[in-house]
Order: C-alpha cells, then sequence, then structure tokens
C-alpha cells in the first residue's frame, strides 16, 4: 500500500527528524513522546534487580535519567514500568553527570582513595548521606568526602544509621533507590581504579539486601560483568542471580520506531494510516499517543507498517531481502545484538538520501537510501566502539581493510603483524584489554585469543566451518569486504 504525495513527503521529513540519540551525557530524561518501554526492558526497571548489562547505546544512560526525574518515573508506570516506582525516590551513586546528579567526580573518588579509603567505604558514605537526606535524619558530615571518611573511621554508627533510615522508608512506604551507570568512567587512573569502586560499590549493594526499602542498581557494560576482578568477592552472584540483558529485539526496535512517528510531526498522518493497517486504535494517554500493545510485540502486525514505510524488499523483489529483517540483520553485532540509536541514525541518514536522490519514490524510504543509512550508522558504531570502549579494536580491524570475509585464522596471522599486536596492548593501557589476550605472558598470547577476545564483543564469530566471519555493522565501517554484503563506503 502507498500513500498519496503529501502522505509520503511528510512522513519522509518525519523520519528525517527521527532524534540523533547520541550517547547520553547527562541526567535530562527523555520528552514524554520519546519515552518507550520495551516489554524486556520493564525487569530490568525492578527495584530487585540489581544489575542490568548493557551494550553501548542499549539505553542504560537513558533510563538512569528517566528514574532520576520523578515526573518522569510516573510515566514510566503508565507505560508498563514496575508500580513501585510510584513510591521511591531516586538517587544516583555515580552517572557521567556529577553536578545534576549530586554525587562525587571521578577526580573526588581518586583523592579519597589516594587518602587510603577503602572503596566500600567511600559508597557506604554516599549512600549514607543520601539516606539521611532523604529521611531527614542530622547526620555528622556535610560534604561527600567528609561521609566517606566517617563511614571508614565509624563502621558501627554507619550501620545504625543504615537501620534507622530502612525503619523510616518503611513507615513512610517509601523505597531508596541508588543507580550506577557509566562505572568505567569512574576514575582516570586506569582500570584497575575502575575496578576496585565498582567491585567497591557492589559489596554495599550486597549488604543492603536484607533491607528491603534499600536499593542499588547497577547498569554495567557486558565486559564489567565478565571481569572476574570486579565480581570477586563473597557472595556476589547473590546480585547476579536477577541479572537483566538490557536487549532490544526486532520488535522492540520497530516499536521505538512507530512510537516516535507517532509522536512526531507528521503524528496524525501516520496514526491514521497505521490504524487502517493494523485495524488497532492508537490511542493517547498522558500527553502521547501509544502504540498498541498486540503491536508492541507482534511482528505480523509490524510487517505492514514497515512495508509502507520502506517497501517490502530491498529491491525488485524478495531476492534481495525483505525490508523488515534485512535491516535489523545488518545492524546486528555477532550475538544479535542491536542499538537503537543504528537503527534510527540508519533510518534518518536514508530518509534524508531518500528526499535528495530518489524524491519521487512512492514510499518514504528507498530501499537504495536504507542501504547508505545503514552504512552511516556502521561507520558511527565502529567510531563508538575504538574511541570510547574499546580502543584495542581499532588497529585490529583496520588491519583487515580491503580483505574479504569469511577468512580463516592464518590469515588473520598474516594481516595482524607484531607491530598491530603491540599497538593492541599500548592503546588499552587506560581502558579495559582484550581479556584473554592480554593476561598471557609475553610470547605466549596467541591471535586464538584474540579471537576469543573479539567474539565475545560480539564483533566477530566463528562458523559452523570454523571461519570468521565478522558483522556488517563492524565489517562495513572499516572497509572490510563479503559478497554480497553492505558494500562499504568509499573513502
Amino acid at each position: 500500500m502507498t500513500g498519496t504525495q503529501s502522505e509520503v513527503e511528510a512522513l519522509r521529513a518525519a523520519l528525517c527528524e527521527l532524534p540523533d540519540v547520541s550517547a547520553q551525557e547527562n541526567l535530562t530524561p527523555p520528552g514524554p513522546g520519546e519515552l518507550y518501554v520495551p516489554e524486556s526492558h520493564t525487569r530490568a526497571l525492578s527495584l530487585d534487580t540489581t544489575v542490568v548489562i548493557g551494550m553501548r547505546g542499549s539505553g542504560k544512560s537513558v533510563w538512569t535519567a528517566a528514574l532520576f526525574d520523578q515526573p518522569t518515573r510516573q510515566r514510566l508506570v503508565g507505560s508498563g514500568g514496575p508500580k513501585a516506582l510510584e513510591n521511591t525516590v531516586v538517587r544516583i551513586g555515580f552517572s557521567t553527570d556529577p553536578h545534576m546528579g549530586q554525587h562525587p567526580d571521578a577526580e573526588t573518588l581518586e583523592q579519597l582513595l589516594a587518602e587510603g579509603l577503602e572503596p566500600r567505604h567511600i559508597w557506604r558514605g554516599l549512600l549514607a548521606r543520601q539516606l539521611a537526606e532523604v529521611c531527614g535524619m542530622q547526620a555528622p558530615f556535610g560534604r561527600a568526602t567528609e561521609a566517606a571518611r566517617w563511614a571508614q573511621a565509624d563502621p558501627e554508627a554507619f550501620a545504625e544509621l543504615l537501620a534507622a533510615a530502612s525503619r523510616e522508608l518503611t513507615r513512610r512506604e517509601q523505597y531508596l533507590l541508588l543507580v550506577f551507570d557509566s562505572l568505567d568512567t569512574i576514575a582516570r587512573g586506569g582500570w584497575e581504579s575502575v575496578r576496585a569502586l565498582t567491585r567497591g560499590a557492589l559489596e554495599v549493594a550486597l549488604a543492603c539486601r536484607p533491607y528491603p526499602n534499600i536499593r542499588l542498581k547497577f547498569f554495567l557494560r557486558p565486559d564489567m560483568e565478565e571481569d572476574g576482578g570486579i565480581f570477586g568477592f563473597r557472595d556476589s552472584s547473590k546480585l547476579l542471580h536477577n541479572r537483566v540483558d538490557l536487549a532490544w529485539r526486532p520488535v522492540d526496535l520497530y516499536g521505538l520506531l512507530f512510537h516516535l512517528l507517532a509522536n512526531g510531526a507528521a503524528g496524525d498522518v501516520f496514526a491514521a494510516r497505521a490504524q487502517q493497517l493494523t485495524g488497532e486504535s492508537w490511542e493517547h494517554a498522558q500527553g502521547e499517543r501509544r502504540v498498541p500493545t498486540v503491536v508492541r510485540a507482534g511482528e505480523s502486525l509490524q510487517w505492514p507498517l514497515l512495508e509502507y514505510l520502506a517497501g517490502p524488499y530491498m529491491g525488485t523483489n524478495r531476492r534481495r531481502g525483505y525490508t523488515y529483517t534485512w535491516i535489523t540483520g545488518h545492524l546486528a553485532d555477532a550475538h544479535g545484538r542491536i542499538a537503537p540509536r543504528s537503527l534510527l541514525l540508519a533510518l534518518r541518514e536514508a530518509a534524508h538520501r531518500t528526499h535528495e536522490k530518489y524524491a519521487d519514490h512512492t514510499s518514504p524510504l528507498h530501499y537504495e537510501a536504507i542501504k547508505h543509512g545503514v552504512a552511516e550508522a556502521s561507520e558511527t558504531r565502529v567510531a563508538e566502539l575504538g574511541r570510547e570502549d574499546y580502543p584495542w579494536v581499532t588497529p585490529l580491524l583496520s588491519g583487515l581493510r580491503g580483505a574479504t570475509v569469511p577468512l580463516e585464522v592464518d590469515d588473520l596471522r598474516r594481516h595482524w603483524s607484531e607491530e598491530i599486536l603491540q599497538r593492541v596492548l599500548e592503546v588499552s593501557r587506560e581502558k579495559l584489554p582484550p581479556r584473554r589476550f592480554s593476561s598471557e605472558s609475553e610470547g605466549r598470547a596467541d591471535i586464538e585469543l584474540l579471537v576469543d577476545d573479539l567474539e565475545e564483543l560480539g564483533v566477530l564469530y566463528r562458523t559452523v566451518e570454523g571461519r570468521i566471519n565478522i558483522p556488517d555493522i563492524f565489517r562495513v565501517g572499516f572497509g572490510i569486504r563479503r559478497k554480497g554484503g553492505v558494500r562499504p563506503p568509499r573513502s
């Protein structure tokens, strides 16, 4: 089904205005029309979920900001979030926004470590300070540094304050939730400090388990969960018992897209057509138009909506692939994970390219423009990967530029020179290094270990024949070829 030319142009313009969900760097919450809670994320927001694991761009910082803001918490409940959030006071343990979050920054934390304070006492002090403020209790400290020193000097007084605050919260029928995010940036002095501070905060979370009205929540990267030093303390498994992966399934991603379009500049146009195609009513509630529940979770109702926006195929017929599965398939890493920002960037760029080159196309998006958008999303994803999280990946994948996958492990040995391997270790001194490769002594570290490290991150995978393949989301941005895949952009 195609719409009128004015309808197509309105929706194309709306797709051009999809939000630029770059890395969230502050605690400003998403607006009413931007807040979307996939069903699979509801458990992540539960007070009883201590550890939430999410790749870059999966929404860890977005959910931190949403939980921190009281009006947004109420909207979360109305959008399917846990009802207990209505009676929860949220404070921030650490984030990228110490000013709004009113928590110590990385420099202050490093100062306390340099003074010899144990990390768990630093976080005990921060928790005590927040509890005293929320519960209206007098405390023998003012600033965060004073609270940390007090907690280490007088552990009995901390225990008494914790118990008294728990009783007060119970009396009020309230909860206090302390949220930690962006812990990989918690110290400038290297990964050992990051590891120690994160472990200390987790130890405090474990100690608070007997107090049901006091909870801590940690949004962590996957590699932090795998780091044995972070969870290397007694009974840490209790914190991981109800861990949640902040995953986005294709139905979640397209549900987000439809939510943004329904609440965007062409919302009335999209909602009218969506109601016609799905047979479901797209109603307003709490100032926003809601995606019907059966559309949020049902591929069968999402397919016609996406076909209306982008056509059924990635070419003139089905041999080029179905648009619904092609887009998400080419944006996924080796574990099948997709960041919402990758989808929105790809479709936003596709809309711009369609406007520039295929303005008369009968759908808002042209399939060739979608391929261009996926290539743009790939370049952005690899830039984030190499610049922020895992700088050691860049020299490895750059060394494969021009190569064609799948390839053999022996092919990697030819591409990855000693100079490249040395660079891998040099650039990861201030970030988490390749876990297996860096743990071996010099001369024993083998490329097979690097393959295992990259496989753990979802950057590559082994085929059933044992060959090495790289998903398009990473392959395209590094100029690595694959027969039949999305073409790398011309440099």
